[in-house]
């Protein structure tokens, strides 16, 4: 019984750190794209360029600007071509003074050049006019990456779901096994397979007792425990057996109703 409840409360509680972490990982996904700090960067810049047009001291702007863990450069694009979502220029301003000229193909070669391999560059670009109605792009340039902690969470996440599995199946299968032995195997199977939706259907189906009917004394009515040999209010004899076959009889029986011995002295 004991380890039954120890299963059942390990089920519980790492079924609680599936769900935290799981709801953890969104939110703290840390992936520079999505970041709110860079798109106030973004639009910050645009507002300058919108403002004060293509001016010398833009590259210094965009080098001392806040810039989030994992963005590699920010730059002003002179729009060449453009599908309404990213756009193909020359860069005119970039925090990376070595950027300002090349062409976006250029830049995006020039930062992979610093990358280890395997790491991709994604993109944030925002349009905007100089005060001539030129049209220009702010760009910045990440590479996605996820923080240690995230990757802790994740691994947290499927070992939690996997030890939760396991330890409701555990815990299904013994208590079954209190229940119904005959039907051990199959609810492991079951249980191992399905997991969170076995318990739900053998907790639907489960008998409603395991245990024997109350007993009540037939002097004074109480409700005694199973096994008590004498009313635990009044004393009154509960367990009878037969002198001769020893088998547990009624005490109002006459007869024992396994081997026929009287039971009175009348019979």
């Amino acid at each position: 019984m004991k380890a039954k409840t120890a299963i059942g409360y390990l089920a519980l509680v790492l079924s609680i750190t599936a769900v935290a972490t799981g709801a953890f990982i969104p939110f703290a996904n840390p992936a520079a794209l999505r970041s709110k700090e860079t798109t106030q960067l973004l639009h910050s810049v645009a507002q300058q360029v919108l403002s004060n047009g293509i001016t010398s001291d833009l590259n210094e702007y965009l080098a001392s600007g806040s810039k989030p863990k994992d963005w590699l450069a920010t730059v002003v694009l002179r729009q060449v071509e453009s599908d309404g979502v990213y756009a193909i220029g020359q860069a005119v301003a970039a925090s990376n003074p070595r950027l300002v000229g090349l062409n976006t193909q250029e830049v995006l070669d020039h930062l992979r050049s610093g990358l280890e391999e395997g790491e991709s560059i994604e993109s944030l670009q925002i349009p905007v006019l100089t005060p001539d109605g030129t049209p220009h792009w702010v760009a910045a340039y990440n590479t996605p990456r996820y923080y240690g902690y995230i990757g802790f969470a994740w691994t947290a996440l499927f070992s939690s779901i996997i030890g939760a599995w396991l330890a409701i199946a555990a815990w299904v299968v013994m208590d079954v096994g209190e229940l119904q032995k005959a039907n051990v195997v199959a609810w492991a199977l079951l249980s191992l397979m399905a997991g969170p939706v076995a318990l739900g259907v053998w907790l639907i189906s489960r008998p409603t007792s395991g245990k024997t009917e109350p007993v009540f004394c037939p002097s004074c009515g109480s409700t005694i425990p199973a096994e008590a040999a004498y009313c635990v209010r009044c004393g009154h004899p509960i367990l009878a057996l037969c002198p001769k076959c020893g088998r547990r009889v009624d005490l109002e029986w006459v007869y024992c109703g396994s081997c026929g011995t009287p039971l009175t002295e009348e019979s």
